[in-house]
């Protein structure tokens, strides 16, 4: 934008036809960066040049699709993704607004990886089908020329024999469709079908730009502008949706062949009703953590109970880390990146390297500087390990659980169980108040219903093994299992004042000072154990934030976690958590670490400070876009204090080797918390000695150590919190 960016000047334009423009202009043209408001819905956050959307943006339409990506003059050009509201979605490279180059398309068919021209398939890629089937294939023009399974062509382990039974059956009843290729054009009068290419169509894209002529979005240049210089922007319609938990947008589950990448319920235990807290069973042994020794040990029962992973296959022969060198070259053939395969044979990757291969490595030692290149051979490399996984992952049941020796002790009776009253409902099933022993319990049932059962199962048996690990003062109590033909729940301590989502949403109470300190120490507490032990939580959100009457928070639902002393990678994961709360590198489908749920406790600072529910306005696709892809974080919070402002900020990172660990930010949390306990100050007036620059100090690489558990204890016992 050379010399005219400088003397930009930020204004907000009303239009004679309803749309807004808040941003930065130059000579009455929307030129920088500048949110454009159409009055039927849809909004443009993004750069422009010269009154054309020109640069990174993102592109968001009332019906719920998401367009994310670069721009050049008013078209998609460039690398971008566009997501619609039934998931079917297209990442990859553009060319004047149509899908060309190498890209991924995934339908209710499967998932596409390969090479595109003229928005249509054209050329090499690999399909990986929703029935669990992997072929190469080559287009032409959109119509496909040839498949082969890639068991036919490279070692990949087969299909198990009930998935072929399955599909058999399948196609008997609904018989076998006709391959097609949709133009990604529908006229706007047309609803989507489900089958319907995943990108935005490019005849919409042109009516609802800025300066095209429909009449939907008038032009604005012929529109005369009444200019109000520093006024803010009315709330669209979807900024004055009413703050509660939407319905049907709570988690992201394991991807798997059968499984979309989408959304389904919520994971998370709300409990809102009011009991006393139960004395700790007699299981119970305080805040110590189980011994690492004892850990090990445990390990090999514990994780019988879990699904087999990456790391341990039944097949090596037949499995992709066992490819030569030749092998992963078919398979670099086959996504249509055969010109790179003399590098891979240069530096002899072979298909262990190329599972455990990273960007960087691939810029860095490859020499592959081509973004569209990495990110179809990354991407498709993990879906397909995946894909194995699925393949080769041990089939369990539910008495795998009973006869499990390490959960064996805690098998409760159904008869000694008493269910009182219904406290939440999630995706899972739901949790109730009830009786075990003469204490106050929560029962978390889960439903069997068909073909979600296998998911209940493994999240059941993922929860349930991890939660016997578990001893700590800020997670809640775990005291038994129920398994039994009709019936299966967990059995875990009350936690009689509802959850942190509760208290800031559906109460609507803002958190004064010290409570708030208060609870993300104990957060923080709970993570940097959870983090010590190999564990990540992966859907860290304030609905799994439980609160006694203290307000002290105590951690739930462990049914996402990943121990990594189990599974040496979560490359093959796919998108776990609920996007609200997700870190963008896990919305983009790229590996779950530690650093993912700092994010997530960013996000929840995010909350508790501002009282508000984190992108309420944004369909989950939405999100998925514009947080995962367009950088997008939640809207600033001008009141905050500065230094949890800080905070916020560095745990928000969009780079996850800059966020801080639960470790800094324990100390960080105690410090405050003992300060103003201490000197009946202000956060900000806090006096905190040896940290320095705050922000530099959450950045660096060194840590201070860790304050002892009672010195944590008696700074939080000092102070007598409550909620304003």
């Amino acid at each position: 934008m050379g010399n005219e960016t400088s003397q930009s000047a930020k204004r907000v334009i009303t239009y004679n036809n309803g749309d807004r423009y808040h941003g930065e202009s130059i000579q009455r043209l929307r030129h920088g960066y500048g949110i454009y408001q159409y009055r039927i819905g849809d909004r443009y956050e993004g750069e422009w040049f010269r009154d054309r959307k020109h640069g990174y943006g993102t592109f968001f339409l009332a019906n719920g699709d998401v367009y994310s990506g670069q721009w050049n003059e008013d078209r998609r050009h460039g690398r971008g993704i566009s997501i619609h509201a039934n998931w079917d979605r297209y990442e990859g490279e553009y060319r004047n607004d149509l899908r060309c180059g190498w890209g991924m398309l995934a339908e209710q068919s499967g998932t596409f990886y390969g090479q595109f021209r003229d928005n249509v398939k054209h050329g090499h890629g690999v399909h990986l089908s929703a029935a669990g089937d992997v072929f190469g294939e080559t287009w032409h023009s959109g119509e496909r020329k040839s498949r082969t399974p890639l068991e036919q062509m490279v070692p990949f382990p087969p299909l198990p024999s009930s998935a072929h039974a399955a599909k058999a059956k399948g196609a008997a009843i609904s018989g076998t469709a006709p391959c097609s290729q949709s133009s990604g054009r529908l006229s706007p009068s047309q609803p989507q079908s489900q089958s319907a290419a995943a990108t935005l169509p490019s005849s919409t894209l042109r009516r609802v730009t800025p300066s095209a002529s429909s009449s939907r979005h008038q032009n604005d240049a012929d529109a005369s502008p009444s200019e109000t210089v520093g006024q803010p922007l009315k709330p669209s319609a979807h900024d004055q949706l009413a703050e509660g938990e939407r319905e049907g947008e709570g988690g992201v589950s394991e991807a798997s062949p059968d499984e979309r990448n989408g959304v389904d319920g919520s994971t998370g235990e709300e409990q809102s009703e009011s009991a006393p807290s139960p004395p700790m069973d007699a299981r119970d042994t305080g805040a110590q953590p189980v011994p690492r020794e004892q850990q090990e040990r445990e390990h090999a029962s514990v994780a019988s109970v879990v699904s087999t992973t990456a790391s341990s296959h039944t097949q090596p022969h037949s499995s992709i880390v066992s490819w030569t060198v030749g092998e992963v070259c078919r398979w670099l053939s086959l996504l249509g990146l055969g010109h790179l395969t003399s590098r891979f044979i240069e530096h002899h990757i072979t298909g262990q390297e190329l599972f455990d291969l990273t960007d960087s490595e691939l810029i860095e030692e490859l020499g592959i500087d081509k973004l569209a290149h990495r990110q179809i051979l990354l991407q498709a490399s993990q879906n397909l390990m995946r894909y194995e996984v699925k393949r080769q992952a041990k089939k369990i049941a539910w008495t795998d659980i009973i006869e499990d020796r390490v959960l064996r002790p805690y098998i409760i009776p159904h008869e000694q169980l008493k269910r009182l009253k219904m406290i939440g409902e999630g995706g899972f099933g739901r949790v109730y108040l009830g009786e075990w022993a003469g204490n106050e319990v929560a029962l978390k049932e889960f439903r069997r219903t068909g073909i979600e059962e296998a998911r209940v199962l493994r999240e059941f048996a993922t929860e349930v093994s991890t939660l016997a690990q578990l001893r700590h003062p800020n997670i809640a109590l775990f005291m038994g299992i129920c398994v039994e033909a009709k019936y299966q729940c967990i059995v875990s301590e009350y936690v009689g004042n509802g959850s942190l989502f509760d208290l800031l949403h559906r109460r609507h109470q803002k958190l004064q000072q010290l409570s708030l300190l208060q609870i993300c120490q104990g957060i923080c507490s709970a993570m940097a154990y959870l983090h010590g032990l190999g564990i990540i939580h992966c859907d860290l959100k304030s609905s799994n934030i439980l609160l006694d009457y203290s307000l002290n928070p105590k951690l739930c639902d462990f049914g996402l976690a990943l121990n990594l002393l189990r599974q040496r990678s979560s490359k093959h994961r796919g998108r776990v958590g609920t996007p609200h709360w997700m870190a963008p590198e896990v919305l983009r489908g790229a590996e779950c670490t530690p650093a993912a749920d700092v994010y997530s406790f960013g996000i929840l600072l995010w909350e508790m400070l501002g009282v508000k529910i984190p992108y309420v306005a944004l369909s989950v696709p939405q999100i998925v876009a514009a947080v995962g892809w367009g950088k997008k974080t939640p809207g600033s919070l001008p009141d905050a204090p500065r230094r949890l402002s800080i905070i916020m900020r560095a745990c928000m990172n969009d780079d996850p080797s800059k966020r801080p660990d639960f470790k800094k930010l324990l100390n960080v949390f105690g410090d405050m918390l003992e300060e103003c306990c201490d000197r009946r100050c202000s956060v900000d007036q806090a006096f905190l000695d040896g940290y320095g620059n705050l922000e530099h100090h959450l950045s660096g690489s060194h840590a201070l150590s860790l304050r002892s558990a009672s010195a944590m204890a008696a700074a939080a016992n000092r102070s007598s919190l409550s909620v304003a």
